[in-house]
This record gives C-alpha cells, structure tokens and sequence, in this order.
C-alpha cells in the first residue's frame, strides 16, 4: 500500500472518529449561530429594523466571542464580556463621535482609549471581547461623525448597540437551545 493512501486512509478514519464523538457539538453549535446570523443579516426584510441595515453585520462578532460552543456558564460569562464591552464601546462611541469637530484632539483621544483597552486586555485575556468591542465601536463613531458633517448621531449608537446585542441573543439561544451543555464533568474532576 502506498504510503499516500495510508496517509489519507488514517485520516480519514480521524475525521471519522470525530464527526461521529461528542467533540463536534461546540463546532456545530458555533456554525449553526454564525450561519444564523448570516441569514438573517442577509434578509431583505431584516433591513426595515433599523435606519442603517449596514450595521447588523456587527452582529457576527458576538456570535464568534461569546463561547457559543461552550458549556452554558462559559457562554454566560463571555456574553457578561460582550455586554460588558458594548458599555464600553458606547461610551467610547459617544466621546469620539463628539469630539468630531476637533480632529487632532479626537485622534488623541482615540489612541488614549485604544491604548487603555489593549493594557487592561494584557492583564487579563478574558477581556479580549470587551477590547474588540470597544474598540470597534469607538472606531464607527468617527468614522460616522465625519461622514455626517462632523455630528454626533445617537440613533446609529442606538442601531450599532442593537446589532452587537442582536448577535448576542442568537449565540444565546443556540447555545441553550441546542445541545446545551455544563460543566459538571470537569467540575468533578476538578474536585
């Protein structure tokens, strides 16, 4: 047999093992939501929900970070995280978004926040979610500012605030609804 085949028959057979195990649950559980979401960001009729349709693709981020294929706590805790990092990413939005008429001074105030979030994400790595979150927002209020002739909008912070928690929902829901799982097992091993 050549070599090639036995190659490829092996892993086969891994790729076997582990469609049919538990282990492909998280996998199917975190395609099953971002495949959700896409679907419905996708739909025409999603677009009457909000003023600005462009903004529900911001809820793909969530349905990645929140641990959609994690057990129940883990995916409560990292959706704790992305709340957590909408709060601060709305706060980040409205001060951008207001300071759009001073360039440099929004710009400094950017790299100020920028550099806050990254140090306190390199002191815990859970915090990544809310890093991304609050960076991505603040980034939407300048560049919506200044396409606005330099004005802060509170309804696209509204309708940007609305996707994230959209996203969040699903991974939600997916996760309690399919295949929910805890900790248990490893709690008792842990003891």
């Amino acid at each position: 047999m050549n070599t090639t085949t036995a190659w490829t028959s092996l892993r086969l057979r891994h790729l076997r093992a582990f469609v049919f195990s538990r282990r492909i649950i998280p996998l199917f559980k975190g395609t099953l939501a971002y495949i959700i979401v896409l679907v419905l960001i996708s739909s025409p009729r999603f677009d009457a929900l909000t003023a600005w349709p462009v903004n529900f693709q911001n809820a793909i981020i969530p349905t990645l970070v929140a641990g959609t294929g994690q057990s129940i706590g883990a995916c409560a805790q990292g959706s704790l995280l992305v709340l957590l990092g909408v709060a601060v990413g709305s706060l980040n939005f409205a001060i951008l978004a207001s300071l759009a008429k001073w360039t440099i001074v929004q710009g400094i105030v950017f790299a100020f926040s920028v550099y806050w979030l990254s140090y306190f994400k390199a002191g815990d790595e859970r915090l990544f979610i809310v890093f991304l979150t609050g960076i991505l927002m603040g980034f939407d209020g300048v560049i919506i500012s200044k396409n606005n002739n330099n004005q802060f909008l509170p309804k696209f912070l509204l309708a940007d605030s609305a996707s994230y928690l959209f996203g969040l929902a699903v991974a939600i829901l997916v996760n309690v609804l399919v295949f929910p799982t805890t900790s248990e097992k490893e709690l008792r091993e842990m003891l």
